[in-house]
């Protein structure tokens, strides 16, 4: 996100528009995230006047990261090279002219194949905010593959070696310093050396209403394939071009909408029902977890939690409607997993201690992910 933007984040006024020159400059910098986006830059109001701009007066105006050397449009989404800078300035400035970005006739997704193990490092060079990215990107990531049939996978052995030319991972999630965005993504066509969630240090700091699970929803939704929703005319402002293709109605308030181009969302930066559906036309809807991976979630609160389930009961199951469940005799609790009353989404996990009470631990998926079921 440019400050304004959740895909690249801008850090100087979360309140100004990002800079769209759709017949002068191209979103100067990135957008700010959210109230800007996802960073905090400042930038011009768009313009959409038919004043010839040359390819060098429109380079002039793009940022670029100052040690990749990438261009940044559209608030937070990068363009590798001169030659992808002049296809973009053709395409979309030269003439003065959910979402899911196009390349040629063909959505910007991943394939069947891919989805399903979207595999990501975080680097240990956060320091002492390493624990708080690897958290907020699980909390990113379960918010998309929550909803959709997709599987976005932390392999924590890589952090060590996490970087753009560690082909073990899909992508890798950095900081960064000094940059006129919070944060910034990629799309799914990207090369894999810039196939990277960089974090600006300003992230950390205070970007109240956002959290920095929130910058990263939106990140998170430009990664999967997802365009800024205001790019839709209805917004009124801040159009970006019209390489997209509709999944749903217009969403002022999609988590992918910036604020300052007349979005409606107000607080952190969360997907919408309408962002949930566009997700799911896309990839596909979530299946319902299997037997085997609910045994799996099972097994592993046994280990973490030895005296809330005793004796272990490895691999057992059980079922009584509307429960598949586990007893535990010794602590006199069971753990169950069944639809949640109006859920159809996901099964959640549910425990029964000593009192009776049935307690909702929340969705099968999200316990997945912290038990490193596959």
């Amino acid at each position: 996100m440019h400050s304004n933007d959740t895909k690249a984040v801008s850090v100087s006024s979360r309140t100004t528009p990002p800079a769209v020159l759709a017949a002068a400059t191209v979103l100067a910098a990135s957008v700010a995230v959210l109230a800007t986006g996802c960073g905090v830059a400042s930038s011009p109001e768009e313009q959409v006047d038919d004043t010839f701009v040359s390819f060098e007066e429109f380079e002039a105006t793009v940022y670029r990261e100052p040690d990749t050397g990438i261009y940044i449009v559209d608030g937070d989404t990068p363009i590798e090279d001169r030659a992808r800078l002049q296809v973009f300035y053709e395409q979309h400035v030269q003439a003065g002219a959910l979402v899911v970005n196009r390349v040629g006739a063909s959505d910007d997704r991943w394939s069947d194949a891919q989805k399903s193990s979207l595999t990501y490092c975080v680097s240990t060079t956060f320091g002492s905010n390493y624990n708080t990215v690897t958290q907020a990107m699980r909390q990113a990531a379960w918010a998309w593959q929550a909803v959709a049939n997709v599987r976005l996978i932390h392999r924590s052995d890589q952090d060590g070696a996490c970087s753009a030319s560690n082909t073990n991972v899909v992508f890798d999630v950095r900081p960064t310093s000094g940059q006129l965005y919070l944060a910034r993504a990629f799309f799914p066509s990207t090369t894999r050396a810039n196939r990277n969630i960089l974090i600006d240090a300003s992230s950390f700091g205070n970007t109240s209403p956002y959290t920095l699970a929130g910058i990263l929803r939106h990140e998170l939704g430009h990664t999967l394939g997802f365009r800024h929703e205001h790019t839709r005319p209805e917004a009124g402002k801040c159009l970006e071009d019209n390489a997209w293709r509709a999944l749903t109605t217009y969403d002022p308030t999609s988590v992918m909408h910036y604020p300052q181009c007349n979005g409606q969302n107000s607080g952190d930066l969360v997907l919408t029902d309408r962002d949930k559906s566009g997700a799911a036309a896309l990839y596909g809807s979530k299946p319902a977890p299997t037997d085997a991976q609910i045994s799996c979630v099972f097994d592993w609160a046994e280990i973490q939690y030895p005296t809330l389930f005793s004796p272990p009961a490895p691999g057992v199951l059980l079922f009584s409607a509307p429960y598949t469940y586990r007893p535990y005799p010794g602590t006199q609790s069971h753990l169950g997993a069944a639809w949640s009353s109006g859920n159809s989404i996901d099964k959640h996990i549910y425990y029964m201690g000593p009192s009776g009470t049935i307690e909702d631990q929340g969705p099968v998926g999200y316990w997945m992910e912290q038990a490193s079921c596959p």
